[in-house]
């Protein structure tokens, strides 16, 4: 998946003109994207998933289970529903009605985009971990680790980039890197 962070205001964010050529660019090379909100109108979701061609939304607001319902309803069938779980000393309870929690850290009253992990050990006692994607702080000198967690997906953001809101190719290239799982003839 790649992400579009439709979110104002924050590094990562990117307009509709901007959206719709990077949306165009994936479609061509078969990459699935998720567009990324918070408390944004349903309405207004539901017509960026229709319009960018969405394979899910992430919500990082505080959405609550009304909305989900009524997003759901206005969704593109088959466009999945991301809700994010602020992770601190606990690990919150998925949003009802979402199809996957997004697990990610919880820095002084915010989550996403803050390069801090949290500890994966919490989420060892909780069950459906192949339906929550994890995030925060991802970067090559963890992704193995991190991919062993179990979780669905990894979501990688600050920890690949070289300035806020700018990815870095080694970077990126280091992380899918770490995640290669050695094959027979490639050890040693």
């Amino acid at each position: 998946f790649g992400g579009l962070v439709m979110v104002a205001g924050t590094p990562r964010a990117v307009d509709g003109a901007r959206a719709e050529a990077l949306a165009g660019a994936a479609r061509a090379c078969g990459l699935a994207l998720v567009g990324v909100f918070r408390d944004e109108d349903a309405m207004e979701v539901a017509v960026k998933a229709r319009t960018l061609g969405l394979a899910a939304v992430q919500l990082h607001g505080e959405e609550d289970a009304g909305y989900i319902r009524r997003l759901r309803g206005l969704l593109p069938e088959g466009v999945e529903i991301w809700a994010a779980g602020a992770v601190g000393e606990t690990v919150p309870e998925p949003r009802a009605g979402a199809d996957r929690v997004l697990f990610d850290t919880a820095v002084g009253g915010r989550s996403g985009g803050t390069g801090t992990t949290f500890d994966w050990a919490l989420l060892d006692k909780r069950g459906e971990l192949d339906r929550s994607i994890l995030a925060g702080g991802l970067n090559a000198g963890n992704a193995f680790a991190a991919s062993r967690v179990g979780a669905y997906a990894l979501d990688v953001g600050s920890g690949v980039e070289g300035s806020p809101g700018r990815k870095d190719g080694e970077r990126l290239r280091a992380f899918f890197e770490a995640l290669r799982v050695p094959v027979r003839g490639e050890i040693g």
